[in-house]
């Protein structure tokens, strides 16, 4: 008897690197470019509301900077007097956010204007030097309100630093002298550069995913380079890309399930042009996409499972948009992304200094001297098993079989036998692709399902049988290599049955 089974489960959010996104303005955003998957939801909450005069009283401030998620705790650096000035008066910031509607500030020190830029590898705050071009500081952030300077460390090929990720727990660092760095801070009062890769005309580098680290560079074509970081010893370009435009900047690359996506500096409306990298040595540039008419741009993008995320830098009274709003993109069809949400700014929290930071389930929207912050684990994009053809194969005729999966959504794809995950090699090929081919091999017969992921969730579907022949054996439905009764009742107890 032929049977189907098909189940879908939703991951744990907190579990996940951030998630969806926001609430209010929706409609006229689908107005523009259609609404989101079928398969998404989307019911973000704004839990609270961060203001720096809630924490720090004295001087003139100018607000957070630099933010970041580590978990459930948010730390910034918050900056007290207008550039070049400030330094003096920064203070370190930790906030819990396990509970997003009530923010508890659980540590602050003062840096003595020690550094601007930041990021954490476990309880190593690992920052720049303020003084110092190319100088790297650690701090132990074990007691969140009492730091400890541990060790130091001049970058090799110089150049100021720019931006410090986390990855694979290690330090990914990237400096204006077109250097990739990654360090390890395992001893942190001895750094050590792992290793080096000199990119010319270096532009802008993401966060690394899935041990692939994007970087952009200027040129007579801006370009998209794919750096593999699976082994930190041994940087490597995996491949490089025209954005196929000849004028402005890709900026701030982030990976978003199987797609990079760029923001094109310096147009208004905003550009966002994505490549699949599915294949990360032969990324396909897909289509452009401009959400929004002209007059309206925006900065800061981040990316998290299937959304990107966006501060919006113009806005337009018309759509009900400010400056400082937010906006989430649904990328789980990467060639026609849709507008999820929009997520207004705080009242009064207007600042041409607009920033957002994602993880631990919340979404962080800021501009100036306030945060929003938006609970986002209600949020998702599920992936789904459409179809699976063939529904069930009794007679192959000795000819090779191939399983195909349509799914919505989906970013791996694994097939099982009798419960039993197969992989490539011996009688089975194509193991994580839509397409599992089984070889002419009576070890191929057996019960088949396919299962489908992406950061949100998984689901499964199942094929009753696969008999695969060596040869032609017209009747031997059971697959023992007979005709008999038995074949005569397989038959008679599916008779009628209407298959997909």
């Amino acid at each position: 008897m032929k049977t189907e089974t098909k189940t879908n489960r939703k991951t744990t959010k907190a579990d996940l690197f951030g998630g969806a996104l926001f609430s209010a303005g929706i409609a006229a955003a689908a107005t523009l470019m259609g609404a989101p998957a079928a398969n998404a939801q989307c019911a973000p909450v704004h839990s609270s509301s961060v203001l720096d005069n809630n924490y720090i009283t004295d001087n003139t401030p100018i607000g957070f900077g630099e933010i970041e998620m580590d978990g459930s705790q948010m730390h910034a650096l918050y900056r007290q007097y207008s550039y070049p000035s400030y330094v003096s008066g920064d203070v370190f910031l930790t906030f819990d956010l396990s509970t997003p509607t009530s923010p508890t500030l659980v540590g602050s020190w003062g840096t003595g204007g020690a550094f601007t830029l930041f990021g954490t590898v476990g309880t190593t705050l690992v920052t720049n030097n303020y003084d110092t071009v190319g100088r790297l500081n650690t701090y132990s952030i074990a007691d969140l309100s009492n730091a400890v300077a541990q060790g130091t460390l001049d970058l090799p090929g110089g150049g100021s630093i720019r931006d410090i990720e986390e990855a694979g727990g290690f330090a990914h660092i990237w400096t204006d002298s077109g250097n990739l760095h990654i360090v390890s801070v395992a001893d942190p009062f001895n750094p050590v550069v792992l290793d080096t890769l000199n990119v010319p005309n270096l532009r802008d580098a993401g966060t690394p995913l899935g041990g692939l680290w994007p970087v952009t560079v200027n040129g007579p074509s801006p370009q998209l380079i794919l750096v593999d970081v699976t082994n930190p010893s041994n940087l490597s370009i995996v491949s490089t890309t025209s954005f196929g435009y000849t004028t402005n900047s890709a900026l701030e690359p982030r990976i978003v399930g199987n797609t990079v996506i760029a923001r094109r500096g310096g147009t208004d409306p905003t550009e966002l042009h994505a490549f699949d990298i599915t294949n990360p040595s032969t990324p396909t540039l897909l289509p452009t996409f401009i959400p929004y008419p002209a007059n309206i741009s925006f900065e800061d993008i981040e990316g998290a499972g299937l959304f990107l995320y966006a501060i919006f830098d113009i806005g337009s009274s018309g759509l009900g948009i400010d400056e400082g709003d937010a906006v989430a993109f649904d990328y789980s069809n990467p060639s026609a992304p849709t507008i999820a949400a929009i997520a207004p700014r705080i009242s009064g929290s207007l600042s041409t200094n607009n920033w957002s930071a994602i993880g631990g389930g919340v979404f962080l929207q800021g501009a100036g001297p306030a945060l929003s912050v938006w609970d986002i684990t209600t949020c998702s994009i599920l992936p789904a098993v459409t179809s699976l053809t063939p529904g069930a194969v009794t007679d192959a005729g000795g000819a090779p079989i191939q399983l195909n999966a349509t799914a919505t959504a989906a970013l791996t794809y694994e097939w099982s036998k009798d419960g039993t995950i197969v992989n490539d090699g011996g009688i089975f090929s194509g193991a994580t692709t839509p397409t599992l081919t089984i070889a002419a091999d009576p070890a191929g017969d057996g019960l088949y399902s396919v299962k489908v992921t992406n950061p949100d969730g998984e689901d499964t579907r199942g094929v009753s049988f696969v008999g695969v022949r060596t040869s032609n054996c017209p009747g031997d439905v059971t697959g023992d290599g007979q005709v008999n009764l038995q074949d005569l009742n397989t038959l008679l107890l599916n008779f009628g049955n209407v298959c997909p």
